[in-house]
């Protein structure tokens, strides 16, 4: 359930120790006219981490849990709490991290579900989250996202199974704290990831993010009202959404809600809202 993270370690000491370790490979960017020295730290990669390690004693480690737990080659499985406190013990066992000392900077939550509809047909009925439009989501190598992103958080859809070359419909929901005071937890560390209590916490947070989001779905026009339809254009132009106040969003959300669980074919919101539930339950039900 946790993917991309970003540790900070504040110690000199723990630095140095890193600068020793057997399976960390240092490098430090040298000038090559002058032979210069051109940088206070130094990176090193491990599967898929990447330690960097500052002369002020400052450690910063980032990178995917999830796909440090498959040996740094995917993150298209499951990846309960169990899987997560092995993870943070193979981490504690061969860079001798402390849990409890670790801060958390930035952290990704999301679920990987698998969808009786195709992925991409969910992500182009995407309006919006609250009254910003989804972007199309740059993606490495194959695949295909929408997302949208502002100064404390970000909200990310894609299609988990195409960037893996799997045959299932895996579609992804995550939420990306780049600032963790709007996660609601007070200070995080790296302890905190394979509580159940937090997990749950962060659960129940993706599910809100969740119900904010505008989804488009194909209605007979026939069976709807004149004001029904015209509710329904306009809310599907994700560029009125951005213009709305607060109590107009509300309005039209709950008008628009109405008319897609009356006559929406594909029931994309709540289907995939019990698919989040279930697959969030069955995340952390192990400790």
């Amino acid at each position: 359930m946790y993917d991309y993270v970003k540790m900070v370690v504040n110690n000199i000491s723990f630095a140095n120790d890193l600068l020793d370790n057997p399976l960390l490979d240092f490098e430090i960017p040298i000038s090559v006219t002058t032979s210069e020295i051109k940088s206070q730290f130094k990176t090193a990669q491990y599967k898929n981490m990447t330690f960097t390690a500052h002369n002020s004693g400052r450690v910063e480690i980032k990178g995917s849990l999830h796909k440090y737990w498959n040996d740094g080659k995917h993150n298209y499985n499951d990846y309960n709490l169990v899987a997560v406190s092995y993870t943070i013990a193979d981490l504690q066992q061969k860079f001798n991290i402390d849990p409890d000392l670790t801060h958390i900077n930035n952290l990704e939550v999301g679920l990987n579900i698998v969808t009786p509809f195709k992925p991409n047909d969910f992500l182009n009925s995407l309006i919006a989250f609250k009254n910003s439009r989804f972007n199309k989501m740059r993606i490495n190598g194959p695949g295909f996202g929408r997302d949208v992103y502002f100064q404390q958080f970000g909200v990310k859809f894609y299609n988990k199974g195409l960037q893996f070359f799997q045959p299932y419909n895996i579609l992804r929901f995550e939420k990306k704290y780049l600032r963790m005071t709007c996660l609601g937890w007070g200070q995080v560390f790296l302890s905190d990831l394979f509580s159940s209590g937090f997990a749950a916490h962060c659960i129940n947070e993706l599910l809100k993010c969740f119900d904010e989001i505008i989804i488009k779905e194909t209605v007979n026009n026939t069976l709807l009202s004149k004001n029904e339809s015209r509710i329904y254009v306009f809310c599907n132009n994700p560029l009125n959404w951005e213009t709305m106040t607060r109590k107009q969003r509300y309005r039209y959300k709950n008008q628009y809600a109405d008319i897609i669980q009356s006559f929406g074919q594909q029931h994309f919101k709540p289907t995939i809202r019990v698919l989040l539930i279930h697959k969030g339950n069955e995340m952390i039900k192990y400790l």
